[in-house]
C-alpha cells in the first residue's frame, strides 16, 4: 500500500502512554501502553468498568491541518469487546466537531464508519475523513482540521490493539501508529 501513496511521512509507534491524557471523571479506568507483533508497533487500549453516559475516557493531541481532504486507515485486533459495549474514536475538531468511527455489537448494519462488531483480528477501514457519519456539540459538522483523536467508551468493557492510524493524503501519509 504505501508504493502509491507518494511523499510518506510515517511515524510507527509514535504514540504512546504518555501521548494519551485519560479523564479523571467517571468509573472508567483506560490503560493504554506500546506492544510489538511481527515487528509492528502497537497501541494496546483497554477499559475497566462501564461508562453509561459516553463521556470521553481519554485523547491523544495532533495537529493535522486539512484532514477533510483525507481518507482515515484504521488497522486493529479486537481482543474483548462486551456484548453491550459501544466504542466511538472520535477524530475531533478545534470548535468541537468530530466525525468517528464506531466498534460494536450496536454498530451491525450501520452503513459507514464501522470498524468491527464482534471480537477478532485484522480488522480493517479505510474511508474518506468527510464521509464517516459526524457529530456535533455546539460546533458545526465541518471537520476541517483535527487537534485530538477521543476514545468514548458505553456501557462495558474494551481491549483492543491499534496497530494502524493513518491519515492519507493524495501526496502524503501521516501516520499516527
Amino acid at each position: 500500500m504505501t508504493g502509491c501513496l507518494g511523499r510518506t511521512s510515517e511515524r510507527p509507534g509514535a504514540v504512546d502512554s504518555s501521548d494519551l491524557s485519560v479523564s479523571s471523571s467517571g468509573s472508567a479506568k483506560l490503560t493504554a501502553k506500546n506492544v510489538k507483533n511481527d515487528n509492528n508497533n502497537g497501541l494496546m487500549i483497554s477499559t475497566e468498568d462501564s461508562v453509561a453516559d459516553g463521556k470521553v475516557v481519554g485523547e491523544i493531541p495532533v495537529s493535522i491541518s486539512e484532514a477533510s481532504r483525507s481518507s482515515v486507515y484504521i488497522n486493529a485486533d479486537v481482543e474483548q469487546l462486551d456484548d453491550d459495549a459501544e466504542i466511538e474514536i472520535r477524530f475531533r475538531s478545534p470548535n468541537s466537531s468530530y466525525r468517528a468511527i464506531f466498534l460494536g455489537n450496536e454498530y451491525k448494519g450501520k452503513e459507514s464508519g464501522v470498524l468491527a462488531t464482534e471480537t477478532g483480528s485484522g480488522y480493517e477501514l479505510q474511508e474518506q475523513l468527510k464521509k464517516l457519519p459526524s457529530a456535533e456539540n455546539g460546533g458545526s459538522t465541518q471537520v476541517m482540521d483535527i487537534d485530538r483523536v477521543q476514545f468514548v467508551v458505553r456501557d462495558g468493557d474494551f481491549a483492543g490493539t491499534i496497530w494502524a492510524l493513518w491519515f492519507i493524503f493524495e501526496d502524503q501519509t501521516i501516520a499516527l501508529l
